[in-house]
């Protein structure tokens, strides 16, 4: 999202209040009540954290596959060079 040339900043009261003036518009146009400065806050910085959590969660789980073949590859080269195959 873009104000202009500029990425949005939720913490930025200009930013926050075109997204609430945007908001009203479009309240407007549907019969819906209630949409003011503060419940736009609240909705944006929610997002903000919604979209971090997974991102963490994503992160971590790529991490800890990483050392799973990271480990198995570390135990299977160390039976290959101690086991002895006789026939």
């Amino acid at each position: 999202m873009c104000v202009g040339d500029e990425s949005i900043d939720g913490n930025s009261p200009e930013h926050l209040t075109w997204i609430m003036n945007r908001a009203q518009e479009r309240a407007k146009e549907f019969n819906i009540s209630g949409v003011d400065f503060r419940l736009t806050q609240g909705i944006v910085e929610s997002i903000i954290a919604a979209v971090a959590s997974p991102d963490a969660i994503i992160a971590a789980s790529c991490v800890l596959e990483a050392l799973k073949l990271a480990s198995m590859y570390v135990c299977l080269s160390f039976f290959a060079t101690t086991v002895t195959i006789v026939f």
